[in-house]
């Protein structure tokens, strides 16, 4: 489930997401991506939507946040600081 980028954006992965769920690619058929993807539609949210694996992707793709606060954690001595309050806004 990707994260909302403006509608054309989100118009246009959700055409490629279709076609490649209905055509496949050079590499393999439809019945592999049919096999393995749970729908032919590509649900797409916009960040405000909160969800856990939209926060987690984030967290991965820049770990600097995460990083950063473990760093003053550990400098400060937060004592209240839960990796959940980092990953999921808890």
């Amino acid at each position: 489930m990707p994260e909302s980028c403006g509608s054309e954006e989100d118009l246009q992965l959700k055409q490629a997401y279709r076609r490649t769920y209905e055509s496949g690619t050079l590499h393999f058929g439809h019945e592999k991506f049919q096999a393995a993807l749970s729908s032919k539609d590509l649900k797409v949210q916009p960040k405000k939507a909160n969800i856990a694996g939209l926060r987690l992707a984030d967290v991965l793709a820049y770990g600097h946040t995460l990083s950063k606060s473990i760093a003053n954690w550990q400098t400060c001595g937060w004592r209240s600081w839960k990796p959940s309050a980092v990953l999921f806004g808890l």
